[in-house]
């Protein structure tokens, strides 16, 4: 009997066929981190520059906003905002600035003209000087002086006692009808502060204030709409 016998079929190397997957070289990666790098030294800086602007915008439109109502509010109250009886400056005997009367006067005039329209988190009268430094609900504070005008330094990212003027804080007045000639618009009781005679009545001289003295960068955030132009002369 004739048997059938199957061919055995040897399979080489040269018969496999087989998919070679790319791979980078350890050169290749380097290069390529090396790449990520620089764009990322170049952009993050960018970015988080953009980010400290647009949330500082945003916080300032609301402190603004915030103030702007609550004097509406207790002007319902009390009258118009520009004939609020503020406390004088005290002075002790041999004319130096009574610290511990500053602050009592301006409590006072917090706790009547505006505690009872706004919501804050907390008050503190033991910080700095004569001034209260007033915690609002997003982390924010302003520094509440009695002055000549009632004072605010508003703090976008919480009080710093080493904060520039016209980019770590910003300055508002709220004054009587005998001290308005300190911001812009003499028909207010709250607003930027301007150079002292109505000076930045024009968003070119604003500017020019901003740039001399930070201290009057709110009018030209103002003129604006709280917003930090291309030329605003302090960086992020």
């Amino acid at each position: 009997m004739k048997k059938t016998v199957k061919n055995l079929i040897t399979w080489s190397p040269s018969h496999l066929i087989t998919s070679q997957k790319s791979a980078f070289t350890l050169a290749e990666v380097l290069i390529t981190l090396a790449i990520i790098g620089v764009v990322a030294t170049m952009t993050i800086p960018t970015l988080i520059s953009n980010y400290k602007k647009q949330t500082t915008e945003t916080k300032i439109k609301r402190f603004y906003s915030m103030m702007s109502q609550a004097i509406s509010l207790s002007e319902v109250d009390n009258g118009n905002a520009l004939t609020w009886n503020k406390p004088d400056m005290a002075y002790n005997e041999d004319g130096s600035l009574d610290f511990i009367g500053q602050k009592n006067n301006a409590l006072s005039y917090w706790n009547k003209y505006y505690a009872p329209y706004i919501k804050v988190a907390n008050i503190d009268d033991t910080t700095y000087d004569s001034q209260l430094i007033i915690s609002l609900t997003d982390g924010s504070q302003f520094m509440f002086n009695n002055g000549h005008c009632a004072h605010f330094a508003y703090f976008p990212n919480g009080y710093d006692e080493n904060s520039i003027a016209g980019i770590g804080h910003f300055e508002f007045l709220q004054c009587g009808s005998a001290m308005n000639l300190h911001y812009r618009y003499p028909e207010r009781s709250f607003g930027c502060r301007d150079e002292g005679t109505q000076q930045q009545t024009t968003r070119e001289k604003a500017l020019a204030a901003c740039t001399e003295y930070g201290k009057y960068c709110s009018c030209l955030l103002e003129f604006d709409n709280w917003e930090f132009k291309d030329d605003y002369p302090y960086k992020f």
